[in-house]
């Protein structure tokens, strides 16, 4: 009993439980209304109290069904499995929050650790980078310096040769030569004025220039005299000297700047040659341009105006079919709204055929029962020997009804057949109405089918007997045409119907003796009836079932 899946099975089937107490009952001892099917008047009214009683029965079932967890509840909260499994249920819970906790927490601080491990490595990496831009501008800055020393060397050269080389011109060559040709430079100068020749370090210093593709200048006489002072003797050599290069670097000034103006000359030409050119390109280019948007604006304009006919017809077109559409549709409504109520008229017609051949038929059962208790009521009151007296009476008084039976008789019919055959032809005689059969659209109550069956039953076995004991001492050429019919089978035998509700016809009375009725009589007797049957509608009409269903609800 301790093992789980006992206890467990207990408490699944009180969980599961259905309750088999009837909400119904419930109900009704608590003092709610019930509705009693068995006063029920038609379908609709016992469908409606189902439904009344299912949503009384309804809360009922619920408390039922609450009263019963709260016991299991109750039950559970006393017992100790239940709680122990419980509580283990709950430190398993603990347990598992526990452990997807850590997990988180070990989550996020491998997180951390990852992230702090990166930013260790792009610290240091930057770091790195600092220190390796460092050490980069350090060597150019080592570089640069020793550039500079070498060129301050060179620049310093220029003092003893400043005589043969132009100091914008050591200059440029500083500029322009790198760290080791500008240290072998130096070395060669230095060599060459460490053996006192100046020259040669002029030299040097104009292969130099050479090599960074200026020509070596002379040095002008101004410049030499703020330098130091020459002799007279060497002044004016130099003064010619200089004078000559002067006048020749004049010329070639000269020279380069003519050829300078005529080549500027030639270019500004050929540019104002070439702009009067691209101008009247232009020109030419707006010129079609515009010719080309003149004509794309008239094309656009007549396709804007041809598409605007178009929408215009178009729109014409869509108004008319409309219109048609709209007239199609309204013909359509009318012809639908024609069929509809030709539809519901036949309906309605055939509704109130249906609702006149019930009542109609309703009419013709009120009437065949009451004629049969009628007739029942007087078989009831007579004996055997009064019908057959009555048989005889007939017979005695009717030549045609006489020759029939003889006819009857003397034919090879089996028993059942002669006996229905007899009470067909004294049908019209009072009581023997009963023994036609009834038609098949009518069906009486059960006691008045038994009692009916009962006196027809009688009947037979009275047409029996009297068809086996009386002598025909008549001719069967006095039966009827009818009547003969009824007894050879050409003619069925006839079913009970409105019409034979009254006594016999006036035929059967005048060979009786009586006195037939008048024609103002029948009339007065048809108006009669006619009133009955417009009466009995209209108190049918009345009586509806959402009348019988107000009057029962009023009731209640």
């Amino acid at each position: 009993e301790d093992e789980p899946r006992s206890w467990k099975r207990f408490y699944d089937f009180w969980n599961g439980f259905q309750s088999w107490r009837d909400p119904v009952m419930l109900a009704q001892q608590a003092g709610e209304e019930i509705c009693d099917l068995a006063e029920a008047e038609c379908r609709e009214e016992r469908r409606w109290m189902v439904r009344e009683n299912e949503k009384v029965a309804r809360k009922y079932k619920q408390q039922e069904r609450d009263r019963i967890a709260k016991l299991v509840s109750l039950a559970e909260s006393a017992d100790p499995r239940v709680q122990a499994e419980k509580e283990a249920k709950k430190q398993a819970r603990a347990a598992e929050a526990a452990r997807r906790e850590e997990e988180r927490t070990a989550v996020k601080r491998a997180k951390e650790e990852a992230e702090l491990k990166q930013r260790i490595a792009e610290e240091i990496a930057r770091k790195e980078e600092e220190e390796r831009r460092k050490a980069e501008k350090a060597a150019r800055d080592t570089i640069k310096e020793r550039v500079k020393k070498c060129r301050q060397r060179l620049r310093g050269f220029h003092q003893a040769v400043k005589e043969h080389v132009v100091l914008d011109q050591v200059n440029e060559v500083c500029l322009q030569l790198k760290e080791e040709d500008l240290k072998s430079l130096g070395d060669r100068i230095d060599q060459a004025l460490k053996g006192k020749d100046p020259l040669a370090a002029a030299e040097v210093f104009h292969q130099a220039i050479k090599s960074i593709g200026l020509v070596p200048m002379k040095v002008a006489e101004d410049a030499v005299s703020t330098t130091s002072g020459p002799t007279d003797s060497q002044e004016d050599s130099q003064a010619a000297e200089e004078r000559q290069q002067r006048e020749e670097q004049k010329r070639q000034r000269a020279a380069e700047n003519e050829a300078k103006k005529k080549l500027e000359l030639e270019r500004q030409a050929e540019e104002r040659a070439k702009a009067a050119a691209e101008k009247a390109e232009e020109r030419k280019k707006k010129e079609e341009q515009r010719k080309k948007e003149q004509a794309a604006a008239e094309a656009a304009k007549r396709q804007q105006e041809k598409k605007e006919e178009q929408k215009a017809r178009k729109a014409e077109e869509k108004q008319k079919k409309q219109e048609e559409q709209e007239k199609l549709r309204k013909e359509q409504q009318r012809e639908e709204s024609r069929l509809k109520a030709i539809e519901q008229s036949e309906k309605d017609k055939q509704m109130a055929q249906q609702k006149k051949q019930e009542m109609e038929l309703e009419r013709l059962v009120q009437m065949f029962s009451q004629d049969r208790v009628n007739r029942l009521t007087k078989l009831e009151a007579l004996t055997d020997e009064k019908l057959s007296a009555s048989l005889q009476e007939a017979i005695a008084s009717d030549a045609s009804l006489a020759g029939a039976f003889k006819l009857l008789s003397e034919s090879d019919l089996q028993v059942d057949r002669a006996v229905d055959c007899g009470m067909a032809l004294v049908h019209q005689l009072g009581v023997w109405n009963l023994g036609l059969p009834t038609p098949a659209q009518i069906r009486p109550e059960n006691a008045l089918r038994n009692r009916a069956k009962k006196g027809r039953k009688r009947l037979s076995d009275t047409m029996a007997n009297f068809l086996k004991l009386c002598p025909w001492d008549v001719e069967m050429a006095e039966a009827t045409e009818w009547q003969r019919g009824i007894v050879d089978g050409s003619v069925e035998i006839p079913c009970w119907s409105q019409e034979l509700t009254a006594d016999a016809p006036a035929e059967t009375t005048e060979a009786r003796g009586e006195k037939p009725e008048s024609k103002k009589e029948k009339k007065g007797k048809n108006k009669s009836k006619e009133a009955e049957e417009d009466l009995d509608q209209i108190l049918a009409e009345l009586e509806t079932p959402g009348s019988k269903k107000k009057a029962k609800k009023g009731k209640n």
